[in-house]
């Protein structure tokens, strides 16, 4: 799994830390304010889509 810094999208926060908790398998809670198309995800993230 690449990096979230690598994938040419916007992010803020802290993001090397969201890497490593992701590959710790860590809970994790993607929240965007847009659909991207992503990749299947590990089972530790959950998606939210914020709304606005």
């Amino acid at each position: 799994m690449p990096g979230l810094d690598t994938l040419g999208w916007p992010v803020e926060g802290a993001t090397a830390a969201v890497t490593r908790a992701v590959l710790d398998g860590d809970p994790v809670t993607l929240a965007a304010d847009a659909v991207w198309p992503l990749p299947p995800l590990p089972a530790n993230v959950a998606r939210r889509t914020r709304r606005r």
